[in-house]
């Protein structure tokens, strides 16, 4: 069963919530959803470079009145866990 689960970043400013939301992902289940809240529009184009280039994930951004709302659903493993030794 996949979970929604919510990161609300408002007024931190990046890296901090790019890393608070890999370390999410990393953790989370094939499926499971995060929505990411913030109002810092540096983390929002940081976040979406960052998903689009690792191509682990599906990604959109809804633009709300006084926040960005990223919405991000796991597709693939982590690479860590595909790679062996």
């Amino acid at each position: 069963m996949s979970r929604n689960i919510v990161l609300d970043l408002k007024n931190e400013k990046c890296p901090g919530p790019l890393v608070k939301v890999m370390k999410t992902l990393a953790e989370a289940s094939l499926g499971d959803e995060i929505t990411v809240i913030t109002n810092v529009e540096e983390c929002v184009k940081l976040i979406l470079e960052t998903f689009q280039s690792l191509d682990l994930a599906s990604i959109r951004m809804q633009r709300e009145t006084n926040y960005y709302k990223i919405l991000i659903k796991k597709r693939r493993r982590n690479p860590t866990k595909r790679c062996r030794a």
